[in-house]
């Protein structure tokens, strides 16, 4: 009975992993010190087990609007499905994405369905749609997991890429992006993405793209119920 007792007590104090809290982030893009667009990611864990990422994005080049939603399992900071809907010049493209072992079923416009397999040297996979609400789990989701390789299913290709965790020889920290924060230098493609974030909040501060001269940066933050406030170093 006292066996019994103590494993149940053991698994009561078992923590959910740590990730960015449950908030409305404001993010801007710019490309060579010129505005692009933003986008508004909210971040809500009340649903019992599931974390929901909501994006809503607006570009100026190239010229969309889309909204995206990602589900993540509360537990493991797995991603668990996904929905998008992008209004480009040719009309609305909508996407859905499940999670299942091994790959992401996609349904891409037109109704057809595919599987995208994850690589056999990265089985953590997760979608990869350009949008930066796709990246705001990703510090958490890795320090959870673990992982230092994972697979991308890429929207707009139905293509696996593989994503490393990189070394980055020469950090150089963004005027905007408080002292704190910890680094995180990925490569895919041959693409570099330099995310900085709060190692104790996992929040995303910045992600920068330097081969495009693009960046990604919050502006603003407003917690559940309360008005947007802007974000400083």
């Amino acid at each position: 009975m006292l066996h019994a007792a103590l494993l149940l007590a053991a698994a009561a104090i078992v923590s959910p992993p740590p990730r960015p809290p449950d908030a409305t982030y404001t993010y801007a893009l710019s490309a060579g010190g010129v505005a692009l667009g933003s986008s508004t990611v909210v971040i809500d864990g009340t649903a019992p087990g599931t974390i929901v990422v909501k994006e809503s994005a607006s570009m100026s080049v190239p010229r969309y609007t889309a909204t995206a939603t990602t589900r993540y399992d509360a537990a493991t900071l797995h991603e668990t499905g996904y929905t998008s809907d992008f209004n480009v010049a040719g009309g609305t493209q909508h996407f859905d994405a499940t999670a299942k072992p091994g790959s992401m079923t996609l349904t891409i416009p037109g109704g057809t369905s595919i599987d995208i397999p994850a690589d056999p040297s990265a089985p953590l996979e997760l979608i990869g749609d350009n949008l930066v609400g796709s990246g705001v789990m990703v510090p958490a989701m890795l320090h959870a997991t673990g992982a230092t390789t994972f697979t991308l299913a890429v929207l707009n290709t139905g293509k696996p890429l593989v994503c490393k965790v990189v070394s980055d020889p020469l950090p150089s920290r963004p005027a905007t992006v408080p002292a704190r924060d910890a680094e995180l230098a990925l490569e895919v493609a041959g693409i570099r993405f330099i995310y900085w974030y709060d190692p104790a909040t996992y929040v995303v501060h910045d992600v920068a793209i330097p081969s495009q001269q693009a960046e990604y940066r919050l502006t603003a933050t407003a917690a559940p119920g309360h008005a947007a406030k802007e974000f400083t170093r």
